[in-house]
């Protein structure tokens, strides 16, 4: 899917995004809406929240929806978290995704400053 390619690359990967595309983790409630707002915090996952990266994943897709299932995993610890992202497609790209996973069970990951 070309959207994990340009997410992997740092890429232009908004442009997959409907304008009202959300981002919601399930766990806090916590809601990201609109292409600008969701590319920053996929990004500021991705980079800098804490010292893992998203490893192996399963993708599975449907005409309405993806299925991402995988792990991070510690770059500096052996901590290893489960997570799941289900995207949902709207008429022009991904219109909604939603991120389950335990922010508490990354904690140990958390860069200090």
């Amino acid at each position: 899917m070309r959207y994990f390619e340009a997410l992997g690359a740092g890429g232009e990967f908004e442009q997959f995004f409907t304008e009202d595309v959300t981002w919601t983790n399930v766990e806090s409630g916590e809601r990201f809406e609109g292409r600008s707002a969701v590319r920053e915090y996929l990004l500021a996952l991705h980079g800098s929240m804490f010292d893992a990266r998203p490893h192996g994943g399963q993708l599975s897709v449907t005409d309405e929806h993806a299925y991402l299932e995988g792990e991070f995993r510690g770059t500096s610890v052996d901590v290893r978290v489960p997570f799941c992202v289900v995207y949902d497609f709207g008429g022009e790209g991904i219109s909604a995704m939603r991120l389950y996973l335990s922010f508490a069970a990354l904690e140990p990951l958390r860069p200090r400053t």
